[in-house]
């Protein structure tokens, strides 16, 4: 057996690999943009092709909860979190940020960190929140009784 007989002919052409209709980055940015989503809500992240975790990928199988801050993918679809993916609601972070400031003060007690968030107005004081709403109701009794005077 010699070499030549081990060589084989021509090869045959090369075929280009099976192409999808559009690639996945083209059926992206082919979604239509949502002009009522305002530019500070839209997500900077490509929106998937069916609901999930914007996170981790966690399917529509788990409990997926919308943004808290109200994001939206340019579409308008809400971007989603799976539950232990979700980042906490803005009040709880808004006490996180309290609560490490005061710590860095050199709070330590239960009572110095709950003043501390009572002095952000991050804790919800009914007795405030009961003065507002008589003071709102004197002042449009006020108003109605000096519009029927001026009549």
């Amino acid at each position: 057996m010699t070499t030549a007989s081990q060589t084989p002919g021509a090869l045959p052409p090369e075929t280009p690999p099976a192409r999808s209709p559009l690639p996945l980055s083209e059926a992206l940015t082919a979604t239509p943009a949502n002009t009522d989503v305002p530019h500070h809500l839209r997500s900077p992240f490509p929106e998937p092709l069916m609901p999930q975790c914007c996170m981790c990928g966690t399917g529509p199988g788990n409990s997926l909860v919308p943004d808290p801050r109200g994001r939206r993918y340019e579409s308008g679809a809400q971007v989603l979190y799976c539950r232990p993916c979700a980042p906490p609601p803005l009040s709880v972070q808004a006490a996180e940020t309290v609560i490490a400031a005061a710590m860095k003060r050199g709070a330590v007690t239960p009572r110095e960190l709950a003043q501390a968030e009572a002095d952000t107005g991050i804790l919800f004081d009914a007795q405030a929140a009961a003065d507002i709403a008589a003071a709102a109701a004197e002042q449009a009794h006020a108003d109605d009784e000096a519009e029927l005077a001026e009549r």
